[in-house]
């Protein structure tokens, strides 16, 4: 089987490759709803143009696609990172003051 020099696998191993990421990263993304997990399809299945018979001036473009696909995942996972930070600080604060308050009434009692 001749594989494309682009590729470093036959298109039945990159298929499945694909498939197996597509379906996981999909279920992660309707578990979860978080952005950059459709980010990340987008980008292995776009691999798959390296399969076929494209020209450099394509294959640049499609790199250029993928860079461009992993730099808005990592902004997108670094949003939600802050985002889940921020939450978690907040349930600590909102934590300690209700054991505060708790203790308070204790007291009082």
């Amino acid at each position: 089987m001749i594989t494309n020099v682009y590729a470093p696998f036959s298109l039945s191993v990159h298929l499945v490759i694909c498939i197996v990421a597509t379906l996981f990263y999909g279920y992660m993304f309707i578990r979860k709803k978080y952005s950059y997990y459709f980010t990340l399809i987008l980008a292995f299945d776009l691999t798959l143009f390296t399969q076929m018979n494209i020209s450099k001036s394509a294959f640049y473009f499609l790199t250029i696609i993928e860079i461009f696909l992993i730099i808005l995942m990592l902004i997108s996972m670094v949003r939600v990172s802050r985002k889940n930070k921020k939450l978690s600080d907040n349930d600590k604060s909102n934590k300690k003051a209700y054991l505060d308050l708790k203790s308070f009434n204790d007291k009082n009692v």
